[in-house]
């Protein structure tokens, strides 16, 4: 109840809409056929082309384009992506989106293949298409992100970009919220299906959660 303090909160089994609902936060349902209403690329809009910006949306594109079994990309190739979202953020765009980052900057991404599946006409291009409104600001004191639709789909990779989208905005939310001294909490039930999903991305996360003073719960 302390109104300094936001929480952002995820599960794959749905057992939390009743909390959610007594305690007046929001719910967001994740599911294969509406858009996450999750703009990671917002976060060059708040925060300018910085590394922590870079860092960020780096950790988010990653997940896009991992071959099945893996964990991380190579040094190579994730200097390679760095390279070209710093190219991007410094370019006078006002799209701000994955799909505009795609075909602008397609020529210097590595495994562009895989990306384009997540673009336009992509099997995953409705995941971040534009959403009146989007999600740029948590204003309830909790934000519920439900994926139990998803996970029980048979559709893993659709989860695992919902899940990046989400920690793209939890980080966004945290860097944000440390300028205005206000506290933000992270809470992962069901912690071994996202961390299976995003292993460097909640590194990333619990670096950023140590250095800015916020909280993270698994």
């Amino acid at each position: 109840y302390d109104s300094e303090i936001k929480i952002i909160k995820i599960d794959v089994g749905g057992s939390h809409s009743r909390e959610t609902e007594i305690l007046g936060g929001i719910e967001k349902t994740l599911t294969l056929n509406e858009p996450t209403g999750i703009n990671p690329f917002n976060v060059i809009k708040e925060l300018g082309p910085t590394k922590e910006a870079v860092q960020i949306l780096a950790a988010f594109i990653e997940v896009l384009i991992l071959e099945e079994g893996e964990v991380k990309l190579s040094k190579t190739m994730k200097s390679d992506l760095e390279r070209a979202i710093l190219a991007y953020a410094e370019l006078d765009t006002h799209l701000l989106s994955l799909n505009d980052f795609y075909e602008k900057m397609s020529s210097a991404l590595p495994r562009k293949e895989l990306l384009q599946r997540w673009v336009g006409n992509g099997v995953y291009g409705n995941a971040f298409a534009p959403t009146a409104g989007g999600m740029i600001e948590l204003n309830k004191s909790l934000t519920y992100f439900n994926f139990s639709k998803i996970s029980q789909a048979l559709d893993p990779d659709y989860a695992q970009g919902g899940l990046a989208a989400v920690m793209s905005q939890f980080n966004l939310e945290m860097l944000k919220k440390a300028q205005h001294k206000k506290r933000i909490v992270f809470i992962a039930d069901e912690t071994p299906f996202f961390i299976q999903k995003c292993f460097s991305f909640f590194n990333l996360s619990i670096a950023n959660v140590r250095k800015e003073g916020h909280g993270f719960i698994t």
